[in-house]
């Protein structure tokens, strides 16, 4: 194998590639990246039996070939290098790459030991990665860490013929976004557990003015589990995990009997400040009076603060005591000038959602459910 190519291209795709190599590899070629020169282009490929990622940019292939190197070893020698074209070329056991002053030999790793990366499903639809990305990452601060019970960990996409259902939750807290997508399935109607940091750091890793191709499996078909995601020469697939969501549509409260709109950023601020004096696992309290909330830390003999900001308050008023880091995680995912929070009563899971304005109907595109803590 011997190929030119730009810096620039070689750092896309092995960066892209390397996000994906396991930290700890059961297996040495595991961590390894497979480069195939071959038809005026470098293809870059990871796999570890759970996540595969493929690069691709051109090249000038002087002598086409595959080869097998240590992955984390060739990302770190790409970024220190300048931006200068890069030479590579693999003889008796050895990959040479040059760029500029600097030569670099690196010992080849046995290729025939490299799992073969698995065939995707059909394609399913498209969506823009930029809204794809905005929705994990709204979601994604839901995920629980308990491993054990895989759901916990994961990120459940729902898909129908318009739209794509991203929901996660770790038992104290559920974000659900909706955003639109195509498909030409007019029937389709399926839904998958993703695991949810693979998914996040994979679509943050996309360019973001683009779209991005999903492949998810047919419904019941458990050969078929893998997600796969294809945009601007890059791909990845992903292992789906088994295990059943929880219905978690049971959970979102049918009616309210109040709610609080408040300007998001002061409200942000507030949170942060009088969370200062709130011991470990002990909450803040937002009292909603008539025309403001009151958001209070602190009791007895403790350290007390306590903020007042200007509110639309509708309907019944109540004190809810909330876990100040899951409150502002909500509130700093909406991404909105204003939030609601809807409740029904003080125990009760309460619900937030953004608004453009004071008296703007609520988007509910994207909800976020907190359960309330014991004040």
């Amino acid at each position: 194998m011997k190929l030119t190519i730009e810096h620039s291209a070689l750092s896309a795709a092995v960066s892209w590639a390397a996000q994906s190599l396991p930290i700890r590899p059961v297996a040495p070629v595991l961590g390894g990246l497979k480069l195939t020169a071959v038809d005026g282009s470098l293809e870059i490929t990871a796999f570890d039996y759970e996540i595969s990622a493929n690069g691709m940019s051109p090249a000038q292939i002087g002598e086409p070939g595959r080869v097998l190197v240590s992955g984390r070893l060739l990302a770190e020698i790409v970024r220190a290098l300048p931006n200068q074209p890069v030479t590579l070329s693999a003889d008796d056991g050895k990959l040479l790459l040059t760029c500029g002053p600097y030569r670099y030999t690196l010992q080849l790793m046995p290729l025939d030991d490299f799992p073969a990366p698995p065939s995707t499903p059909a394609p399913t639809g498209q969506v823009a990665v930029r809204q794809l990305a905005e929705a994990v990452a709204q979601v994604v601060i839901a995920v629980g860490r308990d491993e054990t019970l895989p759901f916990l960990t994961a990120i459940r996409l729902e898909a129908r013929p318009d739209r794509l259902r991203l929901v996660a939750t770790d038992r104290y807290r559920l974000a659900a976004r909706e955003i639109p997508w195509y498909s030409a399935d007019a029937a389709l109607d399926t839904s998958v557990l993703i695991p949810a940091r693979t998914l996040s750091s994979l679509v943050k890793a996309m360019p973001q003015n683009g779209e991005v191709t999903l492949s998810l499996p047919r419904e019941g078909v458990r050969s078929e589990s893998l997600l796969s995601l294809a945009g601007e020469n890059r791909t990845a697939t992903i292992r789906l995990l088994d295990g059943e969501f929880i219905r978690y549509e049971r959970i979102f409260p049918e009616e309210y009997s109040g709610y609080a709109v408040v300007e998001t950023a002061p409200l942000i601020e507030a949170v942060k400040g009088i969370a200062l004096v709130a011991e470990r696992n002990t909450p803040i309290r937002l009292a909603f009076g008539s025309g403001t909330v009151d958001i209070e830390a602190g009791s007895g003999e403790e350290a007390r603060a306590s903020a007042t900001l200007d509110a639309t308050v509708i309907g019944e008023l109540t004190t809810i005591a909330a876990n100040p880091g899951y409150l502002l995680d909500g509130l700093g995912a909406l991404g909105t000038p204003f939030a609601r929070i809807a409740y029904t009563a003080a125990a009760n899971p309460a619900v937030l959602t953004g608004q453009s304005a004071a008296y703007a109907a609520p988007d509910e595109a994207y909800r976020y459910l907190f359960i309330p803590m014991r004040g």
